[in-house]
C-alpha cells in the first residue's frame, strides 16, 4: 500500500496517529525509542520498502532528547535510517549542529554531518565550537571525529588541523594533520596536539614549535598550561630570545611575566647588546 498525505489540514487532522514513525520489528522488540515526526507539510508512506518521504519548513523529528529540523528528510523505517537534506539543524541536550547534510542511524546511535558542519557543546564553560567539512558522532561511547578542515575553539585557544578525535565525556581532543594552536599568548605546532578542555591544558609532541612575542622555542614534547599562561618545553628544549640561544632538558616559560627557568644540562649562549 502506498498513501501520500499533502497538506497541513489532513497531517493536523491524523497526527496523533501518523506522527509516529514505528521502529522494524525487531528493533521494537528491543524497546527502541518511538520518532515523533511534526511540521511536514508532505508526508509520503511507502509500505513495500519502508521509506518515509517528508517535505516541510521545516520537519521536525524527535527522539529521546534529540530534535533535527531541515526542509526535507528520508526516513527508512527497516533500516532504521534518517537521511536529512539542508541545511540541517541538529539539538541534543547541551549541543547543537548545523550541517548541509545529516545521516542518523537510530540503531548505532551514530550521527554523521557532512558540509559546513559546525557543533556546539555548551556542557561546562567556555562553550566548545567545532568546525569541519564532516563530523561523526558515537553517542553511546560519547566519541567524535572530525575531518577536512577542523577548527576546535575553546575560550582564547583556538586548534586547528586535517583531523581532530573528540572525547566527549573526558573532554578530551587529540589533533592530527598538521595541528597548530593559537591564542594571545602563543602559538603551538607539532606532529600532534591534545586538548584537556576542562583543565584548560594542552599538550604537544613530535616536532614542537612554540612562538610567542619575546621567545621561540623546539621541544620533542610540550605542556602548555593556558590559564596560568605557562609552557614546560621538554625532552632536550631550546628556547630563543632575538640571538641569545637557551638549551636545557627542561625549559619553563612564563608568557605572562616573560621569565624562564632550564633545569638539567643548562646551556647558554648570549649575544651581549652593543
Amino acid at each position: 500500500m502506498r498513501g501520500t498525505l499533502c497538506t497541513r489540514t489532513s497531517l493536523a487532522a491524523i497526527a496523533a496517529l501518523l506522527v509516529l514513525l514505528r521502529p522494524a520489528p525487531t528493533i521494537a522488540a528491543q524497546g527502541a525509542p518511538t520518532i515523533v515526526v511534526t511540521n511536514a507539510t508532505y508526508l509520503e508512506v511507502d509500505d513495500q520498502t519502508g521509506l518515509w518521504q517528508m517535505r516541510g519548513d521545516p520537519v521536525v523529528v524527535t527522539r529521546r532528547a534529540m530534535t533535527v529540523r531541515a526542509p526535507a528528510m528520508t526516513f527508512d523505517s527497516r533500516r532504521q535510517v534518517l537521511t536529512v537534506t539542508g541545511p540541517v539543524s541538529v539539538e541534543d541536550e547541551d549541543r547543537t549542529l548545523t550541517a548541509a547534510s545529516v545521516v542518523v542511524f537510530l540503531a548505532d546511535e551514530r550521527l554523521l554531518a557532512e558540509g559546513e558542519v559546525i557543533a556546539v557543546v555548551e556542557r561546562g564553560a567556555p562553550t566548545v565550537r567545532l568546525q569541519a567539512d564532516r563530523l561523526e558522532v558515537w553517542s553511546q561511547q560519547q566519541r567524535a571525529l572530525a575531518t577536512g578542515a577542523v577548527s576546535l575553539t575553546h575560550g582564547p585557544v583556538t586548534l586547528t588541523a586535517t583531523e581532530l578525535t573528540y572525547d566527549l565525556q573526558a573532554h578530551h581532543a587529540i589533533a592530527t594533520g598538521r595541528p597548530r594552536a593559537e591564542s594571545p599568548d602563543a602559538t603551538i605546532s607539532g606532529d600532534r596536539i591534545g586538548v584537556q578542555l576542562d583543565r584548560d591544558e594542552l599538550t604537544a609532541d613530535g616536532a614542537v614549535r612554540i612562538t610567542a612575542e619575546t621567545v621561540e622555542g623546539t621541544a620533542p614534547t610540550l605542556v602548555w598550561q593556558a590559564a596560568q599562561h605557562l609552557v614546560t618545553l621538554s625532552g632536550g628544549a631550546i628556547v630563543r630570545q632575538g640571538r641569545n640561544e637557551l638549551r636545557a632538558e627542561v625549559i619553563v616559560v612564563d608568557l605572562q611575566r616573560k621569565q624562564i627557568i632550564a633545569t638539567g644540562g643548562a646551556h647558554v649562549v648570549v649575544y651581549p647588546n652593543p
